[in-house]
């Protein structure tokens, strides 16, 4: 049974869970599963409501990254205009483009990465990466505050020589586990 908490006006299409209804981006799915030790319990899946900056894109993630962290390489720094780009790794099942699909511009960097940006208001909004399925979520467009906290810094070998990082968070010159830094 799908029990979904602080519902009110307008309506959601989940494409596992149907449709429910939201008050606003922000919904609290609750389904029983088993866990490891074949224990039934109750599973809360929160989801995160984004959106660009004219609001045309809308978009609906669950509130669990992979990953969550700043990516310091040159392309990601030439996509958010920045120093870096906050990124929040999600598995393609856990996204969901909720209104504006229309609008999203798309550039395909190489073989396995694509970005996506607003065509209207040219916001940064994601980006593709085919090879691990896995979208890269710029962490600015979320209009709802997640959990997690970022957890490492990525790229450091190639960044900005006049950006500092000061914080006490773990740094890896390339992408962890790849060897590349971009």
């Amino acid at each position: 049974m799908l029990l979904v908490e602080n519902y009110s006006v307008g309506s959601y299409g989940h494409p596992r869970l149907g449709s429910v209804r939201f008050k606003s981006l922000t919904v609290e799915f609750r389904r029983k599963v088993t866990n490891q030790k074949g224990i039934r319990m109750e599973e809360v899946i929160s989801r995160l409501g984004g959106s660009c900056l004219c609001e045309r894109v809308k978009i609906s993630v669950t509130d669990r990254f992979s990953y969550f962290g700043s990516c310091h390489c040159s392309q990601c720094r030439k996509f958010s205009g920045s120093a870096f780009s906050v990124v929040a790794g999600i598995p393609y099942e856990d996204f969901e483009v909720v209104s504006g699909e229309s609008d999203i511009r798309y550039y395909v960097k190489s073989e396995t990465g694509t970005l996506a940006f607003c065509g209207n208001c040219g916001s940064s909004l994601f980006g593709d990466r085919s090879d691990i399925k896995m979208i890269h979520l710029r962490a600015g467009i979320l209009d709802d505050s997640p959990s997690q906290q970022l957890t490492y810094h990525m790229c450091t070998g190639s960044k900005a020589p006049w950006s500092l990082i000061t914080d006490n968070l773990k740094q890896f010159e390339e992408i962890p586990g790849t060897g590349k830094q971009d």
